[in-house]
């Protein structure tokens, strides 16, 4: 195994067949295909990936797709009694690998396409016109940009799919189950991307929870923890825990999380590009037709319109859940809890709404 440092090669090209790898992936791109002209994007990609699994994990992938056992199949052993068999574990890692270079694929040959679009020669980049051949509308190039994207995207979230349900094997668990990014999902009250999801839609998006789990880490520090106590919060964690359900915790369970999505994901909008976002939160706003002149200037503005909504809906969220604060300690000393109505900070000359 490899330890903090860079993997040597690639996920693809062993022995010289990198261009029908491709094609086999991505299988509208021409067979002809140069394989040398993916390579850097494929390497960038990568480095990605990387930070998305983990050295040491991505390094143990390379290095079984590398290795001579990778295009030879195991003969059939007796393993010791409740072991896997070493087809078994030999099943597991091709299909790893597979499961790591489509989406790999699909970002490099996004990335590679942006620029192979013209023509670059000793006067500046051009276009290929021919009688047979025109370029593509801007509105084409855009959508199948986007097609591209989400494609990647999805594959994405089934590689760390994959692994999940594959965390007993040895050296999957030894190197993804030690992640700081898969125990920072065990130690906050948003626990999956499912739980996400169900307050706010991520298409339960494995992909996109890790990337805003520092957000939901810093919402629960500065908002969270200071409104319901330390010691609550630590309840709640050990709730989840336990999976215990039906009683007043659950009900605070519930409340507490529908704040933190909601500015996690005011965060998100603020911080993140557009597209490392959910598909349908912010790229499907604008008709395919638009240019993408037109189309920058009205992200910028859109997201700003977009993050203010999702704080006001957070605001909101977290009055409800202050008030209910409230009333627990009200009904820990016996006495009653009336909540402020919100028409009570509602101002007649200025027309808003005091949070």
């Amino acid at each position: 195994m490899f330890h903090h440092q860079h993997a040597s090669k690639m996920l693809f090209n062993k022995n010289g067949i990198g261009a029908a790898e491709m094609k086999s992936i991505l299988g509208f791109i021409y067979a002809s295909s140069t394989f040398e002209n993916l390579a850097t994007d494929i390497e960038l990609v990568t480095d990605e990936m990387i930070r998305l699994i983990g050295i040491d994990l991505y390094s143990e992938i390379e290095s079984f797709y590398q290795s001579e056992h990778f295009d030879t199949q195991p003969g059939v052993v007796t393993p010791e009694e409740g072991a896997p068999t070493p087809l078994q574990t030999w099943k597991i890692w091709k299909e790893l690998v597979h499961h790591t270079q489509l989406p790999i694929a699909f970002y490099a040959y996004r990335n590679y396409a942006s620029h192979a679009d013209l023509t670059h020669s000793d006067k500046g980049r051009q276009i290929f016109v021919s009688e047979f051949e025109k370029p593509a509308f801007e509105w084409m190039i855009q959508r199948d940009d986007q097609s591209l994207l989400l494609k990647a995207h999805k594959l994405t979230d089934r590689l760390l799919k994959f692994l999940d349900d594959h965390a007993t094997d040895v050296k999957i668990k030894s190197t993804w189950t030690n992640l700081p990014v898969y125990a920072a999902s065990k130690s906050n009250l948003i626990s999956s991307a499912q739980v996400f999801s169900d307050i706010f839609p991520i298409a339960s998006s494995r992909r996109f929870y890790q990337t805003v789990l520092p957000f939901i880490a810093e919402v629960e520090r500065t908002r969270i923890i200071p409104t319901i106590s330390q010691a609550n919060y630590d309840s709640l964690l050990e709730f989840i825990r336990s999976r215990s359900t039906g009683n007043e915790t659950e009900t605070l369970l519930h409340m507490v999380r529908i704040p933190i999505v909601l500015y996690t994901m005011n965060i998100a909008a603020k911080r993140l590009a557009v597209e490392i976002l959910p598909d349908g939160v912010f790229q499907n706003y604008v008709s395919g037709s638009q240019t993408m002149k037109a189309r920058n200037p009205a992200a910028m503005e859109f997201k700003t319109e977009i993050a203010k909504v999702l704080e006001d809906e957070a605001n909101q969220a977290m009055t409800a859940l202050q008030q209910f604060m409230e009333k627990l300690s009200a009904a820990a000393l016996g006495e009653s809890f009336e909540p402020e109505a919100l028409t009570s900070r509602h101002s007649k000359d200025n027309q808003y709404f005091r949070l």
